[in-house]
């Protein structure tokens, strides 16, 4: 099965995919975010047969929910009204910091915004483990 992961900042949405069996994210292109984006992720979804999508909340250092989680959570609502797939949310605390370290020191040249959302699938596949470990 293969899931989306989304980064979403007000300019753009980060892209990255992953097999659930390989659970390795790849970025790909940022999508931008404004009228064009749920056609071209509708697209996305068929072309790869997308099972899932996984979105990150951004919380302040405390935990707490943010403006922007708020701005967030009004996108997820529109986007699951849309779609007959899952959306699921996660944590994605530091995701953006991670995401330019890792392009601090990379050669190739990645979105950053999709390289954040390597980072929401990354802590998807922890957070499923952890509570696969828990039963």
């Amino acid at each position: 099965m293969e899931i989306i992961g989304l980064d979403i900042g007000d300019r753009l949405i980060g892209v990255a995919r992953a097999s659930t069996i390989a659970r390795i994210p790849e970025p790909l292109k940022a999508l931008p975010n404004n009228g064009t984006f749920s056609g071209l992720l509708l697209e996305l979804i068929r072309a790869r047969g997308v099972q899932k999508i996984v979105v990150g909340m951004p919380r302040n250092m405390s935990g707490e929910l943010t403006q922007q989680s708020r701005k967030i959570r009004g996108f997820i609502d529109q986007l699951s009204s849309e779609l007959t797939i899952p959306v699921i949310v996660v944590d994605e605390s530091l995701s953006s910091l991670r995401a330019d370290e890792f392009l601090s020191q990379s050669k190739r040249q990645y979105d950053q915004d999709s390289v954040a959302a390597c980072y929401i699938l990354e802590e998807y596949f922890t957070t499923i483990k952890e509570k696969a470990s828990e039963v």
